[in-house]
This record gives structure tokens, C-alpha cells and sequence, in this order.
């Protein structure tokens, strides 16, 4: 048998957790340090680290070979990227894509059917004077653009087809339709057959004239940094309801914030924002006709029951040397 390979879990797993990770491999010798902040310390054995935080120094992981991160997104990892330093890194990207399609279609219906301003009524102990002034928008028949078609933006799209809305999608490689990511068996739209059209991304604005609805789903790189701005935003219907579910650096906050004060758009649901907690002054509290959430679309009460069988799949794949699941390409940035 080859030799031994040290894992070093800083994740809160449970013992059973533990044991589905340990039972992959007799190879596998795993140190449970849950919550722990090893940044500082290192580690003279770990070749593989099951953690969230940035390396600040890597010669402190002098055996490091590999990071598998809890989260979809990466760009937290971009101050010091350990790709650059040979060590590969794989994220969960798919196991949240049910929750978080959940909340866009959740906040597409509470807005459509005014449940915000009946709740303002009840909160009050009042009747609404004119239910006619509040009727809810039928969604059959409406479009919805999903930016972003990865695991969150395909299942995404097969949610709202059962309610007769019109798909329309735009990704970084249109000619690409096979998602290549995990996700969860039975979700999604794993050949891209649902959309009427793929649009590229240099044809954003193109895409964002037909929506009613447009679902932001993207991670978070050079370009599709503010790829939501003041030229995007003013492309879309004065009657869109925009949601970001992506990262906040997506939309630019001072042309949203404009956008929404001068009614270029509707309203806007974002669970995503630059600077996480959102400070309680923030101008963006201020904005008509928007919910804000605390980044909490895809966290849900079985996270790690789900994040386990991808650390379990890779874990299998790095011993027998086969590419791993959400391998970070970092020409891609994530």
C-alpha cells in the first residue's frame, strides 16, 4: 500500500461525518481540529487542508498539496492564491444550487405577489383599501434571464419553468452546455436544454432588454466585477425585479442605488454585498423597493450533511490520482 497522506479538518464535523471521510481510504490519517484557525501555525504534515481561510504564509504548509474550501466562491483565497504555488484547490460549488434557486424564486414571488406591503398591512391590523392597487403579476408568460448558468443558475431555470416563465441565460461560454461541476442528482440542467437562448457575455445587454426578471448567479473575477453597472441597469425594463445571489462586487452599488431612486427598475432582492455584515448606515438600506438579506441563499440547516460526500468524492479521486471535483482553474478565477 502506498503511503500514508495526512488530511488536517478544521471543518465542524460530526464523528459519522468523520468516519464516511476516514472510510474513503485506510490511506487517509485525519487530524479533527474543528474550528480552528491553523493560519498561524501551519502544519509540517498536512497534505491535505479542509478549511475556508486565506494561507498568509504557505511555508508554514511545507507538504501541502491540496485545499478543499467549503464554500462556492474563491475570491476570498485571492490575496494569496495557492494555485500560484503548485497547491490545488476545489470548492463545493452545487451542493447550495437547490437552496439558493430557492430563494431567487422566493423572492420573485414575494414581490410579484406584493407579500411585503400585505404584511404591512397586517403588521398594522389593517384591511387594504384597494386589493386591485396590490394584484399580483402572473408569471406565466414573463422572462427571466438567469446570469451566471452554473449549478445555481440551471436549477434556477428549472424551477421557474414550472411556473411557465421564459428562460433566457447568459454565460462566459455559450458553446459550452455540459456542466461539468457537481450537482445534485436530479436538479438542474445538467445539458442546458432549458433555455430558448444562450446568450455570450458581451451580449449582457441584449439579454437584460427582454427581462422581467433577471437572476444574478456569477462568481466573482475581473470580469464580472460592477458587470452590473449604470449602462446594464438602464438596458433592463423600467417594470425588472433584479435578484444577486452571486458576490456583491457584481453590481456596482452607486449605479444601483441611482437605478433604484430613479425608478430605472422595479425592485431587487440581494442576500450579496462588497463589505459583509453590511454596516447599519449603509446607503443601500435606504433604497425603495429592495430586501436585503445577510448572505444566507444557500445556507441551509444540513450544509455539512451535504458538503461531505464532495470532500468524500475528492478524497477518493486524490488517492487514485483521478481530476478532482470543482477544481479551480485559475485563468478562470474560479
Amino acid at each position: 500500500m502506498a503511503g500514508e497522506i495526512h488530511v488536517l479538518n478544521t471543518y465542524p464535523l460530526d464523528e459519522a461525518m468523520v468516519a464516511q471521510l476516514q472510510a474513503v481510504s485506510p490511506r487517509l490519517v485525519i487530524e479533527h481540529r474543528p474550528d480552528e484557525d491553523f493560519n498561524a501555525i501551519g502544519s509540517q504534515t498536512a497534505e491535505i487542508l479542509l478549511a475556508d481561510y486565506t494561507l498568509n504564509d504557505l511555508s508554514l504548509w511545507p507538504r501541502l498539496k491540496w485545499m478543499q474550501i467549503s464554500a462556492a466562491g474563491v475570491d476570498h483565497l485571492l490575496a494569496n492564491p495557492p494555485w500560484e504555488r503548485g497547491i490545488k484547490v476545489s470548492h463545493v460549488s452545487g451542493i447550495a444550487a437547490v437552496s439558493m434557486a430557492e430563494y431567487i424564486i422566493t423572492s420573485i414571488l414575494a414581490y410579484t405577489r406584493n407579500l411585503y406591503e400585505m404584511h404591512g398591512f397586517h403588521i398594522a391590523r389593517t384591511w387594504a383599501p384597494n386589493r386591485y392597487a396590490i394584484a399580483s403579476i402572473p408569471l406565466r408568460g414573463k422572462t427571466l434571464v438567469v446570469v451566471g448558468y452554473g449549478s445555481v443558475g440551471r436549477e434556477t431555470a428549472r424551477l421557474a419553468q414550472v411556473f411557465g416563465l421564459r428562460i433566457l441565460a447568459v454565460k462566459n461560454r455559450p458553446d459550452v452546455l455540459q456542466d461539468d461541476g457537481y450537482y445534485v442528482p436530479g436538479t438542474g440542467d445538467p445539458d442546458a436544454s432549458i433555455p430558448e437562448r444562450i446568450y455570450p457575455m458581451s451580449q449582457l445587454h441584449e439579454a437584460l432588454a427582454e427581462a422581467d426578471f433577471v437572476a444574478l448567479a456569477l462568481p466573482l473575477t475581473p470580469k464580472t466585477y460592477h458587470i452590473i453597472n449604470a449602462d446594464a441597469l438602464r438596458a433592463m425594463k423600467p417594470t425588472a425585479f433584479l435578484v444577486n445571489v452571486g458576490r456583491g462586487a457584481n453590481i456596482d452599488d452607486d449605479a444601483f442605488i441611482q437605478a433604484m431612486n430613479e425608478g430605472w427598475i422595479a425592485g431587487a432582492s440581494l442576500d450579496v454585498f462588497v463589505t459583509e455584515p453590511l454596516p447599519a448606515r449603509h446607503r443601500i438600506f435606504q433604497v425603495p423597493n429592495t430586501v436585503i438579506t445577510s448572505h444566507m441563499s444557500g445556507v441551509c440547516v444540513d450544509y455539512w450533511d451535504r458538503c461531505v460526500p464532495v470532500f468524500a468524492e475528492n478524497l477518493r479521486r486524490y488517492t487514485t490520482g483521478e481530476p478532482l471535483l470543482n477544481h479551480v482553474t485559475p485563468e478562470k478565477g474560479y
